[in-house]
Formats: C-alpha cells, structure tokens, sequence
C-alpha cells in the first residue's frame, strides 16, 4: 500500500450516492405543473439536498474536496479518498440488474449489443458480453499528444469512482474497489491529451486512464527513495545509472513504468482482463470525464484568479494615485450586479490604510483610465461567469454519466402511451428498469468551458492595458519609462513584459474561439452530434495559465511602481544629481533638480513639496516623499513577494535581493547577475505564489468577509 509520504492525515473525502431517486419523484410528480414551478421545485431539491441529514453527511462531492484529492496540500500530500458502504449497495443492485438483464437475454445496449454503429449486433453468446469489456479498453485506446497533468489524471479517477458511486452504471464491484486502491496508492495511468470529441464520453481518454488497472498500458507511481527499486547494481555503470535516477527522484518523485509494474510497486494487484464483466467496460469508458476535470480544477483556478486581478489592480491604482469614486457603493446600488458590487467591496478593502489613492486630484484629474475605473464592471462580470459555470461544475461531478443507466431502486417515470406497439416490443423494450439515453454528452461542459475561457481571458485582457498604463509615461502620472531608472536610453526597465503580456493576450484572443459551436460526426454518423468538450476545456486550462502569468507580471510592475514612489525615488534622485554633478544635501539644487524632473508632477509625487518653504531641510530624506502609505493588503503583498518568494528588487536593469546593496544604477549589470535572475524567473515566482494563493491568502490575512 501507499506509504505515508504520499496522503496526509486528514480525513478522506467521503464519496457517496446521492438520493436522485428522490428528485426523480419529483420531476414526475411535476408532470402537470408549469415550466416555471418544475424550476423551482428543481432548485429546492438542490438546495435541500446539500444540508446534512440527521445521521448522515453531506453526499455531494465540493470543488474543493476535488482539488485536495488532486493536488498536494501545503504538506506536499494528497487526501485519501473512502466509498460509503451505503454506496456500494447501490453498486451491488445495479450489478445485479445487469446479471439479470444476461440472464434473461434482454435487449441491452452496450451489454448484450455492440456499441455504436454496431449497437444493432446482438450477441447470442453472454460470454461475448465479457470479452466485449476487454475488447474496448484496447481498441478504443488510441488518444495522442503529451500526456495529460497528474492533477487531471487523478481528477479523471475520482469522478469516475464519484459515478459509480452513484450505482446507476452496473459495473462490478471489484472494479469500484480497484479504482478507490489507484487512488489511495498514487497510481497515476499514462493518459495522452488529445483525441475526445466529448461524445459518448472522453472514450479513447478513458481507455488509456484504465488500461493500468488491467495492467496494460503506462503509468507513474510515487514511491520512496529508499524502495528497493533503487538499490545500487554490481555493474559500476549501472551504479552510476541508478545514481542518476535516484537524483531525478528527487527533483521528481513520480516514476513512469509499465502498467503492470506500476500497480506491484504501488502495492495493488491489477484486476486481469479476463476479471472483467458485461457493461464494465463501457461503464469505463463512458462520461466527459475529462471535460468535467480540466473544468472543476480550472473553475477553482478562476476564482483564484479573479481574486488576484482584484489585489493586483489595487496595486496598480495606488502606484497610479487612482481615484475612489468608481468604487462607492451607490454607483453599484444603481447596477446591482452581484460581481459589481462584490468587486467594489473587494477593492475598497484592498486600498485601506494607503494613502496614495486620490492624489492624482491635485493635478486636476477628474477620472481614471477605463482599466482602473472599471475593474469593478470588467472584473465582476468575470465572478458572475465564473459563479455561474461552478453550479454547473457542482452537477456534473455528482452525476451519474454512464449510458445505459440502471435505474431497479427507482420509481416510475413519465408514462407514454403505448397502444400503438405489439405488447411483446413494449415489454422487451420500454417497459425496463434500466434506459439508454445521452447523460455522457459534454454539451454542458463545453458551453461552461466557452463560456469560462472568454471571461478569465478577461482579466488579462484588461491587467495588459493596466501594464501599459504603469510603462506609460504620457500617461503613468510622473513614474520614469518603462519604469527604468538610471541612464535615459540605457536600461529597457520593464519594457518587455509588456510584451510578453500582449503576447499571452492575443494568444488567449484565438484559444478563446467556442469549440461548443463545432461539431464532427463520429461512428458512422450514429454519434451525428458531438460536444467537443475536452477540446473547449483543454484550451480553458491554457489560457488559464495564460491570464496567471499576465497578472503575475501586472503584480511585479505595480510593485516596481510603488517601490519608485515610496521607498526608491529619494535614493534615485540622490544618485542622478551626483551623476549630474550636483550636491542632493544643497536644497535649492535638490528642488530644482526635481523640477526639472518632474515639473508640474512634483507636487504629486512629492507631497510634501507644496508644503515645505525652499531651503527648510537640506536632507535628501526631504525627496523621499515620506507621507506615501502603501494600504494593508498591498504592504502584505509587498512583503510576500519581495522577500517570502525572495524576488529581488528590480532597478534599472539591475537586480537585488532584500539583504544586498543594489547594483549601481551608473554601472553596467553583470552578465552573470542577469542570467541569474532574469525576469523570466522573476514572473514565474510570483506565478507560483498566485497558483498556490499565497497572493491572495496576503492581500486577505483573515476571513473577515472573505468570499469563497
């Protein structure tokens, strides 16, 4: 079994059936009733149906117990996952349906039928049924590209066993227990990105995700480094060998091997093919379970995202001196959008404490630039999308996808009239407890997929032109270019992550393209509909990457701002007035040096200008502009990202950590210092603190009002 190293202690996300049967009442009992009632009704049942019972828990699977099965907690280790045993009783009748169903040589699709457009071959054979199961994994297995994320394998793991669960799909149980060990143990199956449609499934996907369990196929095991899979050979060469394996073990811990070999190491025996039953197969294969995880795990992203624009454009207005009347609650009083008005929430709390907000007043600005006056329009629309495709998200994990669908713990359904058939062909064919219909069609997750992609590309759309703002001299309010201190000319400053930005933008601008509004026919035209769903949620991952990276360099920038503002703009005049040959303790050459500097800005960016009579101080702290206030959450922000993420300070083009003296501003940058921290790395650092919610957990130190 799985050591300890690989799952933490907490307590293992519970995977249960959900009382559908009770729902199932209810839409027929609203036969009669208006379209508008069945809603409501729908939507009580929902609601009802997530509070606790006495004596039992909550059966629905949450975004969040999805995201700590898959990805390591702050620990480095995964949830365990544990099946309810009231669950498996429903597995067990549903089994038992389909025995039944052999038994009495039923007309099945999928179990006593081929599949597809061979759904018309009946088998006389049951045993054929059996082979059927096998034969599907194989053939069916033939997905290309990379391979998919672990996160994602693992997500594909866990809604497959969320559906059986559920015990309307038939399949054998010592399948559901051998999915539950996969997961328990860290077996991740080799599964190759590309190749669904979202039809029938993410079948050539899944095949490749369960061909492990049966032993065949690839997949990567996390193991210990003291296994005896790296005991040192007697061959000085294979010594050697196994020595470098042991190094990439510990640069990464997850090892590729054969299916078979992968399933021993992790301590679970693969079922044989052979132990495979009628419907198990297709039971593996069915559902846009790829869809539905790249979706979950992507929806709980954008969240995290939206929260990130909303620190990061705090950041930017206060190094911009932006104005707070867009913020103030009656303008969302009058437009009372929910993401409206949370947003101007959020982001009258993120410039608390500052006192760099509103300053651009003193030079007659009567508004902001569109991307800092509407964050809150742009930014909450984003939330009012990303709130809508989670209650999607919610369903879909919790749904039984399988086709056919077992149903012998049910009660009636809508009755059609039926005069019109021989009683034989009713009997055989309709009047059954189970039913083939299209519950795998991804079309809801491509439409949420769409529908998400466009928004969170949104947010980066409108940081790029924040970016733009910051860089802009004609329009950053009296901040240097590109914010490049030293030498005019001489350092390009962030010059360049502007355009990495636009280039993120615009590749967002084409990966946004709807996949829900294309569809091929597949099987001989009997799948003459498809969602392509994996396609719409591969390129949500994408450009959900994509937007991290934007904000991560609109955080960096916006900081370098604040940084000119409030702590560098005193020691950058000091040195440009020696380089100039003045003297920064005379202090009427200190003032007529920042006038020519500035101009008519200075009183903006040196409050304390106005305010002073010529020739009062003749310290250089004097040009420090020590009446700037960073707010709570941007000093918080600051401290994580300057010194917790260990992202030095960026002058010029020269580079500093927080315990070392600045590279000279007059003096060339080592090349050995750039390559050493070159911006790159600088952005993907602070990419990994917005991925992991470090920004965010910064910015929002306590709960006090936080959205979930």
């Amino acid at each position: 079994m799985a050591s300890n190293h690989v799952f933490d202690e907490r307590k293992p996300v519970v995977v249960s059936a959900l009382p559908f049967q009770d729902l199932a009442s209810v839409i027929t009992e609203s036969a009669d009733v208006p379209a508008g009632e069945l809603l409501a009704r729908l939507a009580r049942w929902l609601e009802e149906s997530r509070q606790p019972r006495e004596g039992q828990s909550v059966g629905w699977l949450t975004i969040q117990e999805l995201v700590e099965v898959c990805r390591p907690g702050r620990s480095g280790k995964y949830r365990k996952v544990e099946l309810d045993p009231a669950a498996l009783d429903a597995v067990r009748e549903s089994r038992d349906e389909v025995d039944r169903c052999l038994a009495e040589g039923k007309l099945v699709y999928g179990v006593t039928t081929g599949f597809g457009s061979f759904r018309r071959f009946v088998f006389d054979d049951p045993e054929d049924a059996r082979l059927l199961s096998g034969n599907i994994l194989f053939s069916h297995a033939t997905g290309l590209g990379r391979p998919l994320p672990i996160e994602v394998v693992r997500a594909m793991l866990l809604l497959r066993l969320r559906t059986f669960a559920q015990g309307n799909s038939g399949v054998s149980e010592a399948v559901v227990w051998k999915l539950q060990e996969m997961l328990n143990a860290g077996v991740v199956p080799y599964v190759p990105e590309k190749g669904s449609v979202g039809c029938s499934g993410d079948l050539c996907t899944l095949a490749h995700l369960f061909l492990v369990m049966v032993g065949e196929g690839r997949g990567w095991v996390l193991r210990e480094a003291d296994n005896s899979w790296w005991e040192d050979g007697q061959d000085p060469r294979e010594y050697r060998l196994r020595e470098d394996r042991l190094q990439r073990w510990k640069e990464d811990p997850w090892v590729l091997l054969e299916g078979r070999q992968a399933m021993q190491l992790a301590g679970v025996e693969p079922l044989e093919v052979a132990e495979l039953r009628a419907k198990d197969g297709l039971s593996l294969t069915n559902g846009a379970v790829l869809a539905a995880a790249l979706l979950a795990l992507a929806s709980h992203d954008a969240g995290q995202l939206y929260r990130t624009a909303n620190v990061g454009g705090s950041l930017t207005h206060q190094a911009l001196f932006g104005l707070t009347r867009a913020f103030e609650a009656r303008v969302g009083a009058v437009r009372p959008h929910a993401g409206q008005i949370l947003t101007a929430w959020e982001m009258v709390h993120l410039l608390e404490e500052g006192t760099l907000h509103n300053r651009s007043a003193l030079i007659g600005e009567a508004q902001d630039d569109y991307s800092i006056r509407a964050i809150p329009q742009v930014h909450g629309s984003v939330w009012d999308a990303i709130a809508q495709v989670r209650r999607v998200v919610e369903i879909e994990i919790n749904s039984a996808t399988d086709n056919p669908l077992f149903f012998g713990h049910y009660p009636g359904s809508f009755q059609f009239d039926s005069s019109h058939l021989p009683a034989s062909d009713v009997e055989s064919t309709l009047q059954t407890t189970h039913c083939a219909a299209a519950n795998f069609h991804g079309e809801p997750l491509a439409l949420a997929s769409d529908q998400l992609k466009i928004a969170v590309a949104e947010l980066a759309s409108i940081a790029e032109r924040r970016i733009q703002l910051l860089l802009d001299p004609d329009h950053n309010r009296g901040l240097p270019g590109n914010l490049a201190l030293g030498a005019r000319g001489l350092h390009s400053g962030f010059m360049l992550t502007q355009y990495a930005a636009a280039s993120l933008v615009a590749e967002n601008k084409v990966l946004c393209h709807p996949s829900s509004v294309d569809s091929i026919p597949t099987s001989a035209n009997a799948e003459d509909h498809v969602s392509m769903a994996a396609n719409a949620a591969r390129h949500l991952r994408q450009v959900v990457e994509n937007v991290a990276r934007v904000l991560s360099i609109e955080i960096l920038c916006a900081l370098q701002a604040l940084d000119i503002r409030t702590a560098l703009l005193g020691s950058w005049t000091e040195q440009q007035m020696r380089l100039a040959g003045a003297d920064p303790t005379d202090a009427r050459q200190a003032e007529a040096f920042v006038m020519k500097q500035w101009g008519e800005l200075a009183p903006m960016i040196l409050p304390e200008w106005a305010n002073r009579s010529r020739g009062t101080s003749g310290s250089v702290e004097w040009l420090t502009a020590r009446g700037l206030k960073l707010s709570g959450a941007a000093a918080r922000v600051h401290a994580l990202v300057r010194l917790e993420l260990e992202v030095p300070l960026i002058v010029g083009d020269g580079f500093c950590s927080a315990d070392e003296e600045a590279v000279p501003l007059q003096s060339p940058v080592p090349v050995s210092t750039f390559r050493e921290r070159a911006p790159h790395r600088l952005v993907e650092t602070v990419v990994g603190g917005v991925r992991t919610g470090a920004v965010v957990a910064a910015a929002w130190p306590s709960r006090r009002g936080r959205p979930s």
